[in-house]
């Protein structure tokens, strides 16, 4: 629970920023679906604990390393998903990062 206070205190404060400075921009209940919200809701919840069960198996240092693939996981999707160009000095960096994390995994075992 202790690490999801952080989420509730940025979604509380910008909740109330908004319902402050721009109540325009807050929808009302009837133009938010429960189930938009409740979808990526459980995926988070199941992630989480997918990852404490995980890092209970594994090394910390592989842990921290895992971590790092968020990098190149999230460019692979916004390249799948919203068709994003990367240029050449971007596509490097990714390379580099996923080989040297690839490779530092294997030296751990």
């Amino acid at each position: 629970m202790a690490g999801y206070l952080g989420e509730f205190i940025i979604v509380g404060f910008l909740y109330f920023y908004y319902r402050r400075y721009e109540p325009s921009k807050l929808k009302t209940s009837d133009q938010v679906s429960i189930f938009a919200m409740a979808i990526p809701a459980l995926c988070d919840f199941f992630e989480n604990m997918l990852l404490i069960f995980g890092t209970t198996q594994i090394f910390p240092s592989l842990v921290a390393m895992s971590r790092a693939l968020v990098l190149p996981i999230t460019a692979i999707l916004s390249k799948i998903l919203i068709r994003k160009v990367f240029s050449c000095k971007m596509i490097t960096a990714l390379l580099v990062l996923t080989s040297g994390l690839t490779l530092a995994t294997f030296v751990q075992y």
